[in-house]
């Protein structure tokens, strides 16, 4: 699994750092947002590969990613469907917009994302699934409300307390990161 995050995340680098450096910052992330390491690395590799026009750099791709995670966190979305909104998530964004069917089911894993693209447009709930419906919601909105989100949701994951599920996915990424070397030299064997 590392191995294969490593190499998603190493295929959508930006070049401005190594591809080491951006896993120790996913990792990070992963760890500030209560989320499995090498599963945020693959979302950030999804997310970059599905909607590459609509990040501009790593910086951004990480943020987003992360406030996303945070996101699902504070909702208490347990990691498998955490993937799941993020994959829907994800083919909304490669194709532009987050559309009815794909909205409906990220908001109900999620809802705090409707909050945040309620703040950033000043619309109402009503107003944003009609909106979702007649394919209204572009990528770049849906991106620029949940960067927009970033403060706020800080405050609320700081008000939430960690769940056993939190401290096991943060315990296993603890476990997966001390292991990468070992990781890399298996790697190098097989190869």
């Amino acid at each position: 699994k590392y191995t294969s995050a490593e190499s998603a995340v190493n295929m959508i680098n930006d070049g401005t750092e190594s591809t080491a450096n951006f896993m120790d910052r996913i990792y990070d992330a992963a760890q500030r947002s209560r989320q499995p390491f090498l599963a945020m690395a693959q979302s950030v590799a999804s997310l970059k590969n599905a909607a590459n026009d609509v990040f501009k750099n790593n910086n951004e791709l990480l943020a987003f990613d992360e406030t996303l995670q945070k996101m699902f966190s504070v909702s208490h979305v347990n990691s498998d469907y955490a993937q799941m909104a993020t994959t829907q998530l994800t083919q909304a964004l490669s194709v532009g917009a987050l559309r009815g069917q794909d909205y409906h089911s990220v908001v109900s894993e999620a809802p705090i994302i409707k909050q945040a693209i309620m703040q950033y447009t000043g619309m109402s709930s009503g107003e944003i699934k009609q909106a979702a419906d007649a394919g209204q919601l572009s990528a770049e909105l849906v991106k620029n409300s949940v960067l927009a989100y970033m403060d706020e949701i800080n405050k609320k994951l700081n008000e939430t307390p960690r769940t056993f599920s939190n401290v096991m996915d943060e315990f296993k990424s603890v476990v997966d990161k001390a292991m990468v070397p070992v990781y890399q030299q298996l790697t190098q064997f097989a190869n």
